[in-house]
């Protein structure tokens, strides 16, 4: 059997012809790809829905074990770190994972990278934020350390402010932007979306816009709110957004009807592309993302060490 695990192949640092500042032309494509890909319509045209449950029994003794010293809740763990880590070592071990389609074109980002919305309080007018988080595969800090440390602090400056409605350097830097006489405000979203084709939108723009992230993940359950969907947009080169749903109690069986025990669930509902992956590569990634949710002492391994997967792949 084939090994589940599907890294990244090193990169040089070397820019070929045909790469892009963020990510490599994949050249090793396979004929069937190549012609589907003619084939095929855009982004929007090519999403498939997939919904996981997430059993949530080991995850939550492991994030009350990580807590139990930690008196300042705002310094605590929480499920939503613990996702983001999954979503990290998932993505580090299924690299197609972090492909995107471009001019007809398949890409490897260089880096893994997460988008999420932050809002200051839970009102109505409270202001909100985008962050945008890298993850740092080469790093000895563990992902779940990562994803926490980051977090946390981006959170935390958000929420520092007195005023509720101040957003963050990035919100302001966006209403800058907006204040531009709206003939100049137009040519300017018309050569953007030219050098978003051509893969030449400047870096700046890369840390302020979301559209060119891995994964934009929606925290959902923390404002109680359910949903199944959210869609991909064509801009940018996001081909994964992962919806976070409100956990809920779900019942076993025993084999005569009666309720055995009642588990913590989590639904996450991912939207993806369905160019960059056939039905096995997402199915052995969905089986990864349960598998590290039921080993939650592996996010303390260092982003740069080797998990053994030798046990998920007999499964």
């Amino acid at each position: 059997m084939a090994s589940i695990v599907d890294k990244k192949k090193p990169d040089n640092g070397k820019r070929r012809f045909g790469d892009r500042k963020d990510a490599v032309l994949v050249r090793d494509l396979d004929p069937l790809h190549n012609i589907m890909n003619n084939l095929m319509g855009n982004r929007t045209e090519n999403e498939a829905i997939v919904r996981i449950e997430i059993d949530l029994k080991n995850l939550e003794a492991y994030l009350a074990k990580k807590n139990a010293d930690i008196e300042d809740k705002r310094e605590r763990y929480t499920l939503f770190h613990a996702i983001l880590a999954v979503f990290a070592v998932t993505l580090n071990n299924r690299r197609r994972l972090n492909y995107f389609v471009r001019n007809r074109k398949y890409f490897e980002r260089r880096e893994i990278s997460f988008a999420y919305i932050a809002k200051k309080v839970k009102s109505d007018k409270g202001a909100e934020s985008v962050i945008i988080q890298r993850y740092k595969t080469e790093s000895e800090a563990s992902p779940i350390r990562q994803m926490h440390d980051r977090t946390v602090g981006e959170v935390g400056e958000l929420r520092s402010h007195m005023d509720d409605s101040k957003g963050s350097g990035t919100d302001n830097t966006i209403q800058g932007f907006l204040h531009l006489p709206s003939p100049i405000l137009k040519l300017f979203f018309i050569i953007l979306r030219w050098l978003d084709r051509h893969g030449w939108v400047p870096g700046v723009l890369h840390k302020l816009i979301p559209y060119y992230v891995t994964v934009f993940v929606a925290n959902l359950g923390s404002i109680h709110l359910s949903s199944e969907y959210h869609h991909l947009i064509n801009y940018g080169t996001n081909s994964l957004f992962a919806v976070l749903g409100e956990k809920f109690q779900k019942p076993v069986y025993n084999a005569d009807g009666t309720v055995a025990e009642l588990k913590n669930i989590l639904p996450i509902v991912l939207t993806i592309d369905e160019r960059i992956g056939d039905g096995m590569y997402y199915s052995n990634s969905i089986k990864m993302i349960r598998y590290l949710a039921e080993h939650p002492d592996l996010l303390d391994t260092p982003a740069n060490g080797e998990i053994d997967f030798s046990e998920l792949e007999t499964k």
